[in-house]
């Protein structure tokens, strides 16, 4: 009885320690957020108006350090908002802004055109299959699936070597999505844990200094509020990664 007593204030007070825990983390995401999106926005605003205004022919050089800011505050904005979805989903406060339909084929259209016009990634090709007619996603956040669309088909980009195959199919009422890529991979032992947040490999590290560690666990919970399945597989290290995603309640036009 006293053992049985012992173990039961041990768990408890685990229990307690952990609970702690979780909420440093996430009182941590929620000033972060809060912290540093105004400011962020601020220097988005202003450096957006003087590039607009300065010549680039008259100023090359401050336009280039311009241009470097905006294109670092960029990434700055992108790391906020995922600290400010992970706190808000952490925080059970994740509402969804539905629409009826969203053109599920066009957004990742839109996705690859916009990295591939900002010529971020030159090496890489990516060719894209889009299903013969445009494939809608009922009652769906339409900023949401483009986040997390976009996070899947970046990191392919990412930790692509050369190649990434996009493909789209729909068959009785259920969007399948691959992206594949023929990049780092992903060590097996770490397949498991690959969707929990801040985790990241070594390799991903070595590869990818400036991630998150937040992407994959965001774009996960993000497809499952839609009623919606995401599996990743890799072979291990330097044999690539493929992504599949599966919406259901969708039609064709």
């Amino acid at each position: 009885l006293q053992k049985s007593l012992y173990i039961k204030r041990t768990v408890t007070k685990n229990n307690q320690k952990l609970q702690k825990f979780i909420d440093i983390k996430d009182n941590f995401l929620r000033m972060v957020t809060h912290q540093l999106r105004t400011p962020v926005m601020i220097l988005d605003e202003y450096t957006s108006i003087v590039l607009d205004k300065l010549s680039h022919k008259k100023y090359p050089q401050a336009f280039e350090y311009l241009h470097k800011i905006s294109s670092n505050n960029q990434r700055l904005r992108d790391v906020t908002e995922e600290f400010n979805l992970a706190y808000m989903i952490r925080a059970d406060k994740l509402s969804l802004h539905i629409v009826d339909t969203v053109d599920v084929g066009a957004i990742i259209s839109s996705i690859i055109e916009d990295i591939e016009e900002n010529d971020l990634y030159p090496n890489i090709t990516a060719t894209y299959t889009p299903h013969s007619a445009p494939i809608y996603l009922h009652h769906s956040d339409p900023y949401l699936i483009e986040f997390s669309l976009k996070k899947i088909i970046k990191n392919a980009y990412i930790f692509a070597k050369k190649d990434i195959i996009i493909q789209i199919t729909h068959h009785h009422n259920t969007i399948k999505i691959v992206i594949q890529d023929d990049g780092i991979g992903i060590p097996k032992h770490t397949l498991s844990n690959i969707f929990v947040p801040f985790n990241r490999s070594a390799e991903s590290i070595r590869h990818n200094p400036d991630g998150s560690g937040l992407g994959l666990y965001l774009t996960k919970t993000i497809i499952q509020k839609h009623k919606g399945k995401i599996a990743l597989y890799s072979d291990g290290l330097n044999k690539g990664t493929l992504v599949e995603i599966i919406f259901n309640n969708t039609h064709i036009v």
